[in-house]
């Protein structure tokens, strides 16, 4: 599609952004999210439990996801915006604040929740099935492009999804940023305002 600019829905499931892409091609593609093969309704215990706490038993809760995989940690948001939103949440909206750890993420869970004022709860590193059916309970969840914001939105939540940084270069690429706020890729020792004015004449 190098010669032909395609505005997928913005805001809406990846699926629906990739689907916007095929159908310029001229092919009618509509894709189906299939529910996640878990039943939310059925709540284990232990999640019952853990929302029948004192301090959350009249309050509803916001869930953040601050981490992502090792191998893209340029997905994440800082874990002190993290903290400020969580502080946010719970002073001018009265939203209990739950932070979800990944595998291997609760140092950085607990960092958030630690920094949180008051003090969020982090949650315990459940399996799938406690985990959506925390989520699927949630007011709000915010995370980031990970496993988890993914689950929360197959479990129907209110989720925003928060990315720190752009795509990283290719390499033996440079990167040219314009004024839209859209990023493009270009040939290394590209002159960026020759690369602009090239996109621009062509839109």
């Amino acid at each position: 599609f190098s010669n032909v600019r395609v505005n997928p829905p913005v805001g809406g499931h990846r699926l629906d952004q990739a689907a916007a892409l095929v159908r310029a091609s001229g092919v009618d593609l509509e894709p189906v999210l299939r529910p996640f093969p878990l039943a939310p309704a059925e709540a284990p215990e232990v999640v019952a439990r853990f929302l029948s706490k004192d301090d959350m038993k009249s309050r509803s809760f916001a869930a953040l996801i601050p981490g992502s995989s090792t191998g893209s940690t340029e997905k994440r948001w800082p874990p002190a915006s993290y903290s400020e939103l969580g502080c946010q949440l719970a002073s001018r909206y009265k939203l209990s604040v739950l932070v979800l750890p990944g595998l291997g993420e609760t140092g950085l869970a607990r960092a958030v929740a630690d920094a949180t004022d008051p003090a969020a709860e982090m949650v315990p590193e459940w399996c799938l099935e406690e985990i959506s059916s925390l989520l699927s309970r949630a007011r709000l969840v915010v995370g980031g492009d990970t496993g988890l914001t993914h689950l929360a939105n197959t479990m129907g939540a209110t989720k925003a999804d928060l990315l720190e940084t752009r795509l990283p270069i290719p390499q033996g690429a440079v990167a040219v940023d314009l004024a839209d706020g859209r990023r493009v890729f270009a040939p290394p020792d590209s002159d960026p305002d020759a690369v602009r004015q090239y996109i621009a004449e062509r839109e």
